[in-house]
């Protein structure tokens, strides 16, 4: 009655195991869950055999009979089996294994194998029951323990950093290794006889061991996925201000330091100087070694950027070719910034081949009041204004050069396109990674110029955003965006997506807000088919009365994107509070992701996480066929760039579309 009791215990106690494995794989989908779900199912098989067998026995059923013969496989086989996936699950844990790399179907062959061997020993033999009985018990308690003891020994030496729920299993599998192999060399000694008082307490002892280990299994599980998402958190946090290549600061960590600085000298005279360094022709380099060669040059002209005066600091690489820092306005007048010119462009010696390299700099006062954005574009005007000038030169913005006239050109001509509508949407097909049909477009606005043609968000973005005239932009996309899909209901378009940009006034803008409200009813039920796309910057820029007004367009039944995922914060926890459906990765981190092994391990974690929080995820940038491959491994589900194809006007977008189907 003891026994019963007991084994069903262990039973109840392995099947709940089993379970939380199991809803945990599900979860997580990790390879060593599914491991070890299958290890305490086994076990469960097991001792549902053990009762049966036992039940049969007292019904007058012999052990040499057919039927308890192939009940003793079943236990057997499981038995054995259970041991094997228990311990195979903690070495893919510990060696981080995917299922490949585990041959699964050769072990359980030779493990079953293995068990059904010393399961047929004097099977049928009458006379046999008591060798039987030894055999087969003392099989699976020695070659188990011994398992079970070099278990405990492997994870000791294996693992580094111990935590309460390691140290537990190995406590574990030391107790039972050791109770099993004692019971097992006992069974085969003359002390046979001890054996009978030792069974009876040894059944207590594995529901107590194994419980322990369950335990010991779960908290190892959840210690091993909090550091993982720390890991990925800091790596993320790091990733949002530097650059990966070059180690500096990359334009957002620039712009933040730009902004402390400025918090913190509000009520201060100090002037500093955003100073940018452009490499000149720098695409000959490339073109010439290749990229690998170009990141080399710019890795050492990082390194020269690293040793320049004390006086220079938030030293950052902006963009491909083009590197930035502060300096104190009175220690960067134009003939000290030249002097540092001169510096960075002597000849870099890479291997075989020698580089002469001449830099272009542009700089402007940076002053508490003046907005960041206003700086850095009067930086970036002084620089290619040195560079159109010839380059190997220094220019300091002033307020007063003739570039401010061209500004006020250009505002009267937006806000003249504004009022005239000389804007038009260009799309973009956006396609299934598998099965290779185009899931929706993305609207892209170009300026059709009365003079110079079609222009692209480059020439006037920039300016519309200075000028605080982007929710116009903005309201005007989304009332072509309602049209198109207005037209779009009832012909073969009718079923795809359309998305298109917010921007940061725009997310903040209560016109704009109310806008979507009285198009969501025009749209009805194709609402759904309205997408809107808000880059992270954005996001993190508002993230009080932009997550508001996000969670109110979400409501709406919009579909949410978060735009240029990787560029920004990059934080898993805006990633959670963020009402955002889609994930939408940089086609930076596309780039890279071939050359780059940081890069690419960075994305084969954030895309199963990703879709684990129940977000679609969009690669931007597909340029090349190793990109869409990658892009498949990786796991993405959509993909979109000019591998497929570039931004079209709406009727040959449409025109593609009815080729596709």
């Amino acid at each position: 009655m003891a026994y019963t009791v007991i084994s069903t215990l262990q039973l109840l106690s392995a099947m709940i195991i089993s379970i939380i494995m199991v809803e945990y794989f599900r979860q997580y989908q990790r390879p060593y869950l599914n491991y070890w779900a299958k290890s305490f199912a086994y076990l469960s098989m097991f001792l549902v055999s053990s009762l049966l067998l036992s039940y049969l026995s007292t019904q007058g059923l012999a052990y040499h009979s057919l039927s308890m013969y192939a009940i003793s496989a079943i236990k057997m086989v499981a038995g054995f089996l259970q041991i094997l996936y228990l311990f195979i699950g903690c070495y893919a844990l510990t060696k981080r294994r995917s299922d490949n790399n585990i041959n699964e179907n050769l072990l359980v062959i030779v493990c079953s194998i293995f068990a059904m061997v010393f399961v047929s020993i004097y099977a049928f033999d009458p006379d046999g029951a008591l060798i039987r009985h030894i055999i087969r018990s003392s099989s699976r308690y020695i070659i188990g323990g011994l398992c079970f003891i070099g278990a405990a020994i492997y994870l000791y030496n294996t693992l580094t950093l111990r935590n309460s729920g390691q140290a537990l299993v190995i406590m574990a599998f030391l107790a039972l290794g050791t109770e099993m192999t004692v019971l097992g060399a006992l069974s085969m000694t003359q002390y046979f006889e001890l054996l009978s008082p030792l069974v009876s307490y040894h059944g207590a002892v594995e529901l107590f061991a194994y419980s322990v280990l369950g335990l010991g299994l779960v908290m190892w599980l959840l210690d091993s996925e909090r550091k993982q998402r720390q890991a990925i958190r800091n790596r993320l946090n790091y990733l949002g201000n530097h650059d990966p290549l070059t180690g500096l600061v990359n334009r957002e960590g620039f712009e933040q330091a730009i902004t402390q600085w400025q918090s913190a000298q509000s009520q201060q005279e100090d002037k500093l100087k955003v100073v940018l360094f452009g490499i000149d022709k720098f695409k000959r380099i490339n073109e010439a070694g290749g990229v690998k060669q170009g990141d080399e040059v710019l890795v050492s002209i990082a390194a020269r950027f690293q040793n320049m005066p004390h006086n220079a600091f938030a030293k950052a690489r902006l963009t491909g070719d083009v590197f930035a820092c502060l300096i104190n306005d009175s220690a960067s007048t134009p003939e000290q910034l030249e002097r540092v010119r001169k510096t960075l462009s002597n000849t870099i010696h890479l291997a075989n081949q020698s580089f002469h390299i001449d830099i272009s700099v542009g700089a402007a006062k940076l002053e508490p009041f003046k907005s960041p954005e206003t700086v850095m574009l009067n930086a970036q005007r002084a620089l290619q204004q040195a560079k159109e000038a010839g380059g190997a030169r220094t220019v300091v913005f002033s307020d007063l050069t003739p570039e401010i006239s061209n500004t006020i050109e250009i505002e009267n001509e937006l806000r003249k396109a504004l009022k005239n509508q000389e804007f038009i949407l260009f799309l973009q097909p956006l396609y299934d990674v598998n099965k290779n049909d185009i899931q929706g477009f993305e609207a892209l606005v170009r300026w059709q110029h009365p003079v110079r043609g079609v222009l692209s968000p480059v020439e006037f973005l920039p300016y519309l955003a200075q000028l605080h005239l982007m929710p116009k932009l903005d309201i005007w996309v989304l009332n072509e965006a309602t049209r198109l899909l207005s037209a779009w209901r009832h012909s073969n378009a009718g079923k795809l997506s359309l998305a298109i940009n917010l921007s940061t006034d725009g997310l903040n803008d209560n016109d704009y807000i109310t806008r979507v409200v009285e198009l969501s009813k025009s749209l009805g039920r194709d609402i759904n088919k309205l997408h809107i796309e808000i880059t992270e910057t954005s996001a993190m820029k508002s993230i009080q009365s932009g997550k508001l007004n996000i969670t109110k367009l979400h409501d709406l039944g919009i579909t949410i994107s978060l735009d240029d995922f990787g560029t920004g914060y990059s934080s898993l926890n805006y990633l959670k509070s963020f009402p955002a459906d889609k994930i939408k990765f940089d086609h930076g981190f596309i780039k890279e992701m071939l050359e780059n092994e940081s890069a690419e391990k960075i994305l084969r974690a954030l895309v199963p996480l990703c879709q684990n929080l129940g977000k679609k995820v969009v690669a931007e940038g597909i340029e090349t066929q190793q990109h869409l491959n990658m892009a498949k491994q990786i796991g993405f589900d959509q993909v979109q760039g000019y591998f497929f194809a570039k931004p079209m006007p709406v009727d040959v977008a449409l025109g593609l579309l009815k080729k596709a189907m």
